[in-house]
C-alpha cells in the first residue's frame, strides 16, 4: 500500500461549494466508513442505514439546514476515489447526474470504501488515525476533534496515543499534532498578532462570564475564539474574534449560542440542557456581552456573527433527512 497515494486522496476530497457555506457531509461519511473499518464493520452499508448515520453526524457537526441531501454525498464521492457503490445502473439519477434518493432506498444500492483500500486499512490502523486526524484539522475547529472521532467509533484516545503532540497552544491556541506535512498544511496558521490583539481588547476576560483567572501573570483557560472559523476563511481579525474561557469557547464553536449581528444580545439554542446548563449558559440568554472592546472599531463584525448564526448555531429546530 502506498500510505501517501492513500491520504492524498482523502485529504483531496471534492467538498461542494457556495460562496461561505459549510459542507461537512463527504468529510463527516469519509471519517464514518473509517471508523467502521477501524472496528472491523462491514465494507458496504445499505444508503438508508448510511443515511441515517450521516443524519446523526450532521444533527451534532454540521449547520443547520431544512433539509439534508444524504444521498448527494453517497452517491457523489464515488467520483473522488475512495468510494464506490454497487449495481449503480439500478439507480435513476436526475438531470444533473445526482441519485434519487428513493431509487437507493427501493433498490437496497449499498456504499463503502474501496476494496483494496479497506484492507489495506484494516491493516495499517496507524493511517486510518492520520487520515481521520487530517479530515478533521481540513474541516472543524480543533474543539471538535474528539467528539467527532468519539461519535464516529474511533476511541479518541487511541488516536491520540498514535500521533505525538509536541506543541501545545503557543501563539494560535492550537493542538499541533505530528501528521503528515500536508496533512499540517492544511491546518491554516493564524497570524500571530490575533490572539493577543483579541484578548487586550477583552481585557484578558471572557466576554460571556468575565473569568479570568491569572497564575504568576499567565492567563488561564482564557482563549482567542474565531467567529467565522479560521478553516473557512475566516481572517485573524479582532472584529472576527471573541475572547472566551475554554467552556465558553467551546460551546460558541459547537452552537449551543450565538450572537445577534443587530445589537450583540446573547442567542442560547433551544436544544442545548442538562446538568450545569442554566449557571454555565441558561442565564446568560438575551443578555449583552459583558464585555465589549472599547473601541467599537472593534466590536464583533455583523458578517462575521451572521455567519456564525447561519452556518454554526444549532437552532431549535431539527435537520430532516
Amino acid at each position: 500500500m502506498n500510505a501517501d497515494n492513500l491520504r492524498d486522496r482523502f485529504q483531496t476530497l471534492k467538498v461542494w461549494s457556495n460562496g461561505d457555506q459549510r459542507a461537512p457531509h463527504k468529510p463527516l461519511l469519509a471519517l464514518w466508513a473509517i471508523g467502521r473499518c477501524l472496528n472491523g464493520e462491514d465494507r458496504m452499508a445499505s444508503f438508508e442505514f448510511v443515511s441515517e448515520e450521516l443524519s446523526r453526524l450532521l444533527e451534532s457537526f454540521g449547520p443547520h439546514r431544512q433539509v439534508v441531501h444524504t444521498e448527494f454525498p453517497f452517491w457523489r464521492m464515488r467520483n473522488d476515489d475512495v468510494w464506490e457503490i454497487d449495481r449503480p445502473h439500478l439507480v435513476k439519477m436526475t438531470s444533473s447526474g445526482d441519485a434519487h434518493k428513493s431509487s437507493l432506498i427501493k433498490n437496497n444500492i449499498k456504499g463503502g470504501l474501496l476494496e483494496d483500500d479497506y484492507r489495506a486499512l484494516r491493516a495499517s490502523p496507524d493511517v486510518c488515525w492520520a487520515i481521520a486526524e487530517g479530515l478533521i484539522a481540513a474541516h472543524f475547529p480543533e474543539s471538535y476533534r474528539d467528539d467527532i472521532l468519539n461519535a464516529v467509533g474511533i476511541d479518541a484516545s487511541v488516536s491520540e496515543s498514535m500521533v505525538t503532540r509536541p506543541d501545545l497552544g503557543r501563539d494560535d491556541n492550537e493542538v499541533r499534532y505530528a501528521i503528515p506535512e500536508y496533512e499540517m498544511s492544511r491546518r491554516l496558521k493564524r497570524h500571530p498578532g490575533f490572539r493577543p490583539a483579541v484578548l487586550k481588547a477583552y481585557r484578558h476576560r471572557c466576554a460571556v462570564c468575565e473569568f479570568g483567572v491569572h497564575m504568576e501573570n499567565r492567563l488561564l483557560a482564557v482563549e482567542a475564539a474565531h467567529i467565522h472559523w479560521h478553516r473557512d476563511a475566516g481572517p485573524s481579525d479582532v472584529r472576527n474574534g471573541l475572547s472566551l474561557c475554554v467552556l465558553h469557547h467551546r460551546l460558541f464553536d459547537r452552537g449551543a449560542f450565538a450572537l445577534s449581528a443587530e445589537n450583540l444580545r446573547i442567542s442560547v439554542s433551544a436544544r442545548a440542557q442538562g446538568q450545569g446548563f442554566d449557571e454555565s449558559l441558561g442565564r446568560f440568554d438575551g443578555q449583552l456581552l459583558s464585555i465589549l472592546p472599547e473601541s467599537k472599531d472593534q466590536h464583533p463584525a455583523p458578517e462575521f456573527l451572521r455567519w456564525h448564526f447561519r452556518e454554526v448555531f444549532q437552532s431549535s429546530t431539527s435537520n430532516s433527512t
